[in-house]
């Protein structure tokens, strides 16, 4: 046994989160990598960054050894209390094992490994943070405010052997997140992911963690084919499927990894997301742009709905299909109309979208049609929605639209590009615009809806409109007559109308 401190105390990154893998989750991850008994000719090298108390190793090592193989672990991690617990752990079971008190990230390189297993730490960075030599070794893995875990999981691919494999737990935004994109090209570039696993369970495995979790394996050097995808989301209720192509790609995705929440979704998912055109074709989609804390002292509230007053419209206000009074009596709701209240505001029909949403929610897409009533005078949109309007005005698009938004598929969708409880803007561009028939019926109860303030769903079938959704996604061709591509743009063949939806005129520009 080797216990080595590194004496640069500068090195030392405290600021990070640790949570300890539990007992039934290391054995699962452990269990990934004894494909390679046979492999590694009956000892393992085995690298555990962030080895924390040695969760990790210890569960590897105990399966190995009942397959007659042997496991030695080099064990790396910041804090010194947690080095020990993992050195009393590994001693005590008998584990060949060296430990050090490094810094993963600038420390190195370390030797090819024939595995690696980790629980890496989280925390945002900010590139400046980093210094000019990390974000140059790490440029893959950084866009924004780089997240540690994406730090880890870059070096973990560049630490193994050909062939080596990596087991990694994560949040499930790395599957999909817009600021991990450069990472997937480079896993993409690098290796194989060959097991999937999605963990719907969070209550006595990872309580305080508030992102959806999950748990991939990654071969270097071998090219991308079929993923075994496990969904766990109960003690004794698991799923399971294969996925030929995990990753959805193109600039458009940028190399999103789309497993699906079941066999039977994951062909559709795939359709509708490659469907050839997208929300963004169709419509501006905008972050609401009020932020609220930092102007609440140039809004004044006004008395009443008159020519001189702005509404105002908040997240807790959007329901099913209809603007609601909302649920928080003391926000303002009317402001008096001035400069800068002109300059937050938008005009024309839109449709609303919460961005952010809490993790007990049954839909994460929840949209509301403003009422006629507003169409035509400035309306303010505070920062936790996103306002869509139709890039040339016509209505009936945004009514197709919100059909299509009650849909439980498109609430699937949605949450195959985002696992995070937010709605970013950039999330609902790429969704799918599908054209299929709308009668007169529906495209009442959706005006009707936004102008009684009712739910959409007392109005019409939305699981009609969801199957007559899936007919068309099934028999949906490129060659579809109700779809041109030209080299960058697609339309469909609906009559357009002038624009009546526009911003007003004379913004200014503001720090968002």
């Amino acid at each position: 046994m080797e216990f080595t401190e590194i004496s640069d105390s500068s090195k030392i990154d405290a600021a990070i989160h640790f949570h300890s893998t539990p007992e039934v989750v290391a054995d699962r991850m452990a269990g990934l990598l004894t494909s390679l008994v046979g492999k590694c000719g009956g000892r393992l090298r085995l690298l555990d960054p962030g080895i924390g108390d040695g969760a990790l190793s210890l569960a590897t090592a105990k399966q190995f050894a009942a397959q007659d193989a042997e496991v030695h672990v080099t064990g790396l991690d910041l804090a010194s209390d947690l080095l020990r617990m993992a050195e009393n752990r590994l001693t005590e079971a008998g584990i060949s094992h060296s430990l050090q008190r490094t810094d993963f990230l600038r420390d190195g390189p370390f030797d090819e490994f024939d595995a690696v297993i980790c629980n890496p730490p989280y925390g945002k960075r900010s590139q400046s943070e980093l210094g000019e030599s990390v974000r140059l070794e790490y440029r893959e893995a950084i866009s924004g405010h780089p997240n540690l875990f994406a730090l880890f999981i870059h070096k973990i691919i560049r630490s193994l052997r050909p062939n080596g494999v990596a087991v990694v737990i994560c949040p499930r935004s790395l599957l999909s997140g817009p600021y991990f994109r450069g990472l997937r090209r480079f896993m993409l570039e690098e290796g194989s992911i060959e097991h999937l696993l999605l963990f719907d369970q969070r209550f006595g495995l990872f309580d305080g963690v508030l992102q959806g979790v999950c748990i991939f394996s990654l071969r270097k050097g071998a090219q991308q084919g079929p993923c075994t995808v496990h969904r766990v989301f109960g003690p004794f209720e698991e799923d399971c499927w294969t996925v030929d192509n995990i990753y959805a790609g193109g600039d458009r995705y940028a190399c999103r990894i789309i497993p699906g929440t079941s066999r039977e979704n994951r062909g559709l998912l795939e359709k509708a997301l490659l469907y050839p055109v997208a929300i963004n074709d169709r419509f501006k989609v905008e972050t609401g742009p009020l932020v609220w804390f930092r102007h609440r002292d140039r809004l004044i509230a006004a008395e009443a709905l008159t020519d001189q007053a702005v509404p105002v419209i908040w997240s807790d206000q959007l329901d099913e299909g209809h603007i609601t009074i909302g649920r928080r009596v003391d926000r303002l709701r009317l402001v008096e109309r001035n400069r800068f209240a002109l300059t937050q505001s938008k005009l024309g029909p839109a449709l609303v979208t919460k961005r952010v949403t809490a993790p007990e929610e049954k839909r994460r897409l929840v949209a509301a049609l403003i009422p006629s009533c507003l169409w035509n005078r400035p309306v303010i949109y505070e920062n936790h929605t996103n306002v869509i309007r139709p890039k040339r005005g016509e209505l009936d698009e945004l009514v197709h639209l919100s059909l299509l938004y009650a849909t439980g598929l498109y609430d699937e969708l949605l949450r195959a590009l985002s696992h995070n409880t937010q709605v970013g803007a950039a999330d609902l561009r790429l969704l799918p615009y599908v054209n299929f028939p709308v009668t007169d019926d529906e495209r009442r109860a959706v005006l009707t809806s936004a102008e009684d303030r009712v739910p959409l769903s007392s109005l019409i079938s939305i699981e009609k409109i969801g199957d007559c959704l899936l007919e068309v996604l099934s028999a949906a061709r490129l060659s579809d007559p109700d779809v041109g591509v030209r080299s960058d743009v697609v339309h469909l063949s609906l009559a357009l109308g002038e624009s009546s939806s526009g911003p007003v005129h004379g913004r200014e520009t503001i720090d968002m």
